[in-house]
């Protein structure tokens, strides 16, 4: 007890004698903050002889800054993980110093409480230089942001980046963002729609420019004109979605339309969901309307009616368009999509290099039926098509095939897949395709395709000018059909192939009433093909 400090041995004496003084009690809380006080000293002593603390700042801010970028790729503003970017302020002192100082840490504000995020807009204000990365999500039951976000937009003169998903409406927030933004480059909203209530873009949103601008995305929010949106010559996505129910006059005329799609060199993505122009001034007067090439453009979505999805091909070109995926109301009869095709096929040169096909009938879509016509759906392929839209007459499904057969290069197919029933009729077009190599034949019936095998090369194939249907073909797969009939049907029209079919290669995928009795049946009646069967 001797060895222990002065003011130590005295507070042990007290204690001893069972004082509860207010001396005694003063010098014990003094004696414990001075102790601890102490303590942090030597703390810091001990740490300041770690190797990680003895890097200079410059270098100790950039493993901060990695650290923060391998977190921003796997977790969002609004994820609990995401605090692990400024966490490492919370280690010692001397990295709490060096991460406050690191300007570039603090401008991705976190959305994990209205106080953590007003802190560190508070340490982004700080620096004049650091760009501001606004990512929010709004959700139900979540603490209010609207005072952060408003703090934040407000700031245009430093935003790089404004993503807002999910967000709720009646707030305004959009309003703050109404000044100068030199450094932005990118702007995605996503409101929810609500049919009493929408969110609307505010007439001054960034309307003091934002010159470096290159992707625009809105979905869910009225646009109620044209000339509200930032748009610019750095734009190089554009995405505007509007609800195909709501009726409303913020549609851009031809003129407007065409005239800011101009001045857009470098677009390459354009998605437009019912927010085409509906005047139909191009198909009325082309002559006005010198054509439009989008040159720079590799994607291409449009929503909206046939007409005016029509007038849009109507005076514009995409001839270095990749993928194209259009989807339109209600067929009403086969002249509009014939119209529209002819059209596509002037317009893009890219359709001459189609080469897998995918066709769907019959799907319910809101008490209609859908067709969807996929070329080269695959996700890997180098280019694709996508047609799809409304009919409530089977008859719109046989006009709608014939005319894509009639305006499309499908003669250079190498893969196709057929979902839902389609007649022999249509299985005979198929059977001419001379490049065809892979079939894919998907549910739940294949009366169609097997009536048309059995005249290719049935007992009466002699006198068929069908007899030298699927050429080239190599693989037949079956997904998820309803073999309810059983498979004497498919064993009897295979083994009447000719010699050219015998080493197919057959597979069946998730099939129903389809076992392995089955699958031994035609292994044994076809010995020359390969019989696969997968579960998965």
């Amino acid at each position: 007890m001797s060895s222990l400090p002065v003011p130590t041995q005295w507070i042990l004496q007290e204690a001893n004698r069972g004082s509860t003084t207010q001396a005694y009690q003063n010098a014990l809380y003094r004696r414990i903050f001075e102790l601890k006080a102490e303590l942090r000293l030597l703390e810091s002593c001990r740490n300041a002889i770690v190797p990680a603390n003895r890097l200079p700042a410059e270098v100790l801010s950039m493993v901060f800054l990695n650290h923060a970028a391998m977190v921003v790729e796997t977790s969002e503003p609004w994820d609990r993980r995401s605090f692990a970017t400024i966490h490492v302020a919370h280690v010692c002192r001397f990295w709490r110093q060096v991460a406050h100082d690191c300007k570039e840490l603090w401008t991705r504000p976190l959305f994990l409480g209205p106080g953590l995020t007003n802190y560190m807009l508070q340490v982004n204000a700080q620096s004049n230089n650091a760009p501001l990365t606004i990512k929010y999500r709004g959700e139900e039951r979540t603490p209010s942001y609207t005072d952060a976000l408003a703090e934040a937009l407000s700031r245009t003169d430093r935003i790089k980046c404004i993503e807002i998903s999910e967000g709720e409406v009646g707030r305004g927030i959009l309003s703050q963002a109404s000044g100068y933004a030199p450094l932005l480059e990118k702007v995605s909203l996503d409101f929810y729609e609500d049919c009493e209530e929408w969110e609307s873009i505010p007439e001054d949103f960034l309307k003091g420019g934002a010159p470096l601008l290159k992707i625009l995305s809105v979905t869910g929010m009225l646009i109620p004109d044209w000339s509200v949106l930032p748009l610019g010559r750095s734009i190089t996505h554009l995405k505007l979605t509007v609800s195909s129910g709501l009726e409303y006059d913020g549609r851009p005329s031809s003129k407007a339309f065409r005239n800011s799609l101009k001045e857009m060199p470098l677009l390459r993505s354009l998605s437009l969901s019912y927010f085409l122009p509906d005047d139909g001034a191009v198909t009325r007067s082309p002559s006005a309307f010198p054509l439009m090439s989008f040159r720079a453009l590799e994607e291409l979505v449009l929503e909206d009616r046939f007409d005016d999805i029509n007038d849009f091909f109507q005076g514009s070109s995409i001839p270095s368009a990749t993928h194209v995926t259009l989807q339109a109301g209600y067929l009403e009869n086969n002249d509009e999509l014939r119209g529209l095709l002819e059209r596509l096929k002037v317009s893009w040169e890219k359709q001459m290099e189609l080469s897998a096909l995918t066709m769907t009938a019959g799907l319910d879509y809101d008490g209609a039926q859908q067709f969807i016509f996929n070329l080269n759906p695959l996700n890997y392929s180098p280019v694709s098509l996508s047609v799809a839209f409304l009919f409530n007459r089977p008859t719109c499904v046989d006009g709608a095939f014939s005319a894509f057969c009639e305006h499309l290069h499908i003669g250079s197919i190498a893969s196709l897949t057929v979902w839902q029933e389609f007649s022999a009729e249509h299985w005979r077009t198929f059977g001419r395709l001379q490049d065809l190599m892979e079939l894919t034949v998907r549910g739940p019936s294949i009366s169609g395709f097997l009536a048309a095998l059995e005249e290719a090369f049935g007992e009466d194939a002699r006198t068929s000018n069908f007899s030298n249907a699927f050429p080239a073909l190599q693989t037949l797969e079956f997904e998820e059909v309803n073999f309810k009939d059983g498979t004497h049907g498919l064993c009897r029209t295979l083994a009447c192939l000719p010699e050219r079919h015998r080493y197919l290669s057959l597979r069946f995928v998730r099939c129903t009433n389809f076992g392995a009795d089955d699958f031994m049946s035609l292994a044994e009646t076809l010995p020359d093909m390969q019989v696969a069967l997968a579960t998965f």
